[in-house]
């Protein structure tokens, strides 16, 4: 019988009841919970568990959840979904800038949560991954070389023709695996939304086109070549590259 493992989850925020409700629900859909009220609880589980998952209060009382994702968490390779107020529109586009795979805005219904948590593990497992919803019979290569760039679909990894690693969160590597499935063809936010993020685009949600712009900024690192992902405007993105 193959073994199941247990996924374990770290909640930060400054609210017991919180913490304690989402202990409750989580767990019962069968993940361990580790819960910390501060960057100091936080940091002391971080050094003595193995942690899959961040859900990170933005609003914490003294301190920010925004310095702690780019200090403590940035560099951990650990996927973050932030947990943020309706009236923190700049802290959530901030937050996926400095690097947290997804948002969820309270109140939030707890299922919504539990399915943002189960797309963000999905995009993060070290595991080969077909994006293209498109009906063109799939690519099952390994190794995908586009333009400059060589991804490898098994190991979920990105590397300069040199061999240089380019450092990818697990949502933006699959908004490249997603452009590069479909490239040259434009994909709107709303196929890279549905086919990445698991949810449907709306114009307000500025997520698709945060993650694209990190991802810009990543490959570009090192070269003079900022257009390997082009906008299409008013509907989406396109890779204008070559696939070997």
């Amino acid at each position: 019988m193959p073994t199941i493992t247990t996924r374990t989850l770290l909640i930060v925020d400054d609210e017991p009841e919180i913490r304690a409700s989402l202990t409750a629900y989580l767990s019962g859909e069968g993940f361990e919970i580790k819960a910390a009220a501060d960057g100091r609880e936080m940091a002391d589980i971080l050094a003595a568990h193995s942690v899959d998952l961040v859900l990170l209060d933005l609003g914490l009382k003294n301190e920010s959840g925004l310095d702690l994702l780019k200090t403590s968490l940035a560099d951990t390779g650990i996927p973050v979904v932030i947990l943020t107020g309706k009236s923190d529109p700049i802290e959530r586009v901030v937050g996926l800038e400095l690097g947290a795979d997804d948002y969820i805005v309270k109140p939030f219904l707890q299922r919504e949560l539990l399915a943002r948590i189960n797309a963000v593990l999905r995009r993060a497992a070290p595991r080969r991954i077909t994006l293209s919803d498109s009906t063109e019979p799939r690519d099952d290569r390994r190794q995908v070389r586009v333009n400059n760039w060589n991804l490898d679909m098994h190991l979920r990894q990105v590397e300069t023709v040199d061999g240089t690693r380019i450092e990818l969160t697990g949502t933006e590597f699959d908004m490249l695996a997603a452009l590069a499935s479909n490239v040259g063809k434009a994909m709107s936010r709303d196929q890279l939304s549905t086919a990445v993020l698991r949810r449907e685009w709306a114009p307000s949600d500025r997520s698709v086109d945060i993650h694209i712009h990190n991802l810009r900024k990543k490959l570009s690192e090192g070269h003079d070549d900022n257009n390997t992902i082009a906008t299409v405007r008013n509907y989406g993105y396109v890779l204008a590259g070559e696939v070997h």
